[in-house]
């Protein structure tokens, strides 16, 4: 769980919790050599099956047992859906996952357990979405909980437009929630892909009557929008306005930098159209600069802007990309602003003072394309 301080190095340990740990080392060590050996020896009745639950509840991330109990209810879960038994079966391996992940939220291994049992067919979808939803109203930024309401909401075939609105309610409610922005760049392109269009020609040229012909292709995630990328760097302003230090804003700004990218033209600007576009990437890569510059203004200690002294930095790079050949002295005064930033954040920022000297080196890359 976040927030949660760690023991300093060297702390003595305290005899009585010393003893009893010693205890249960021992109780767990015989409990794991039990169910151990009645898995290789294949018994699957109820008492073998309560021992190694009992055994993950103590540590669940021990995945071979977990593989033990998979291994005693396939033929029960796979050959009997809606009987008694198989009722009863899913209903035990879903209280066991529950229990197991309030102790420990981020278990790989009961995560996966879990997502099993949907992959079976033998989940309430709707259920799932419920409890995920509890869960990340107490942990918020659990990313395995995060991953597995992306998968339910995908078997449930839940439009991204609702997921949408769901991460935008948890970033309302905290702007330092990387996942619910991470959830963003997933559910963004999606909302906003390219819709192919079948015409009456397409289907005369494949011989295909218009009654016989297959049905259309599914919409490809693509680049956002400009429109909608306008939407979410102004979203964006709000988060690291409020808190310039909070990364989380910040890395989705990058990553609507490489959304903004994709749109330059594959000409370079060539031709008035193509000028046009890339002319409209640079007024709002220009106005991302005039924001960046106008946090660090009313932002009296410059010690705690490391984010928006690195984010104006790349995008005074990226402009300058765009406007390569546009005036010698221009591009000579932006150069060495660059210069600047980079240099000041090795001051700010030692422990990453190598990533800024590659960067000042151009061996760094300023924004990703997406691919």
């Amino acid at each position: 769980m976040h927030g949660r301080p760690r023991v300093p190095l060297g702390t003595p340990e305290d005899p009585e919790k010393a003893k009893a740990s010693k205890q249960r080392l021992a109780l767990f060590s015989r409990l794991s050599n039990e169910v151990l050996s009645r898995r290789a020896a294949r018994r699957y009745d109820p008492e073998s099956l309560a021992l190694a639950a009992k055994l993950l509840e103590q540590n669940p991330e021990v995945y071979t047992v977990w593989n033990y109990r998979r291994e005693a209810l396939k033929d029960t879960l796979q050959g009997e859906h809606g009987s008694e038994a198989a009722d009863a079966a899913v209903k035990t391996e879903l209280q066991l996952t529950e229990t197991v992940l309030q102790k420990n939220p981020k278990s790989y291994a009961a995560w996966h357990h879990r997502r099993w049992l949907v992959e079976l067919g033998v989940v309430s979808l709707e259920r799932e979405l419920k409890i995920v939803t509890k869960l990340l109203a107490v942990d918020a930024r659990n990313f395995h909980g995060w991953a597995y309401r992306r998968f339910v909401a995908d078997r449930a075939c839940v439009p991204p437009e609702e997921e949408e609105a769901y991460s935008m309610e948890c970033i309302n409610a905290n702007f330092s929630n990387f996942s619910a922005w991470h959830a963003r760049t997933v559910l963004l392109p999606h909302i906003h892909a390219a819709q192919p269009t079948t015409t009456l020609a397409d289907l005369l040229a494949a011989d295909q009557r218009p009654s016989d012909a297959a049905p259309a292709p599914a919409a490809v995630p693509g680049p956002i929008p400009r429109w909608a990328l306008g939407q979410e760097l102004d979203l964006v302003q709000q988060a690291t306005f409020t808190d310039p230090e909070d990364q989380s804003a910040w890395v989705y700004h990058r990553w609507l930098l490489s959304q903004l990218m994709a749109h330059v033209p594959a000409s370079g600007g060539k031709g008035q159209a193509s000028q046009q576009e890339v002319q409209e990437i640079k007024d709002v890569v220009s106005r991302e600069i005039t924001r960046c510059e106008v946090l660090l203004e009313s932002e009296p200690d410059r010690s705690k802007c490391k984010w928006p002294i690195l984010t104006m930095a790349r995008l005074l790079e990226l402009r300058s990309m765009l406007d390569s050949g546009e005036g010698v002295e221009q591009e000579g005064s932006a150069q060495q602003q660059i210069r600047d930033l980079y240099t000041e954040l090795m001051e700010l920022d030692p422990m990453r003072r190598g990533y800024y000297k590659d960067a000042l080196e151009g061996k760094a890359a300023v924004v990703t394309r997406p691919v």
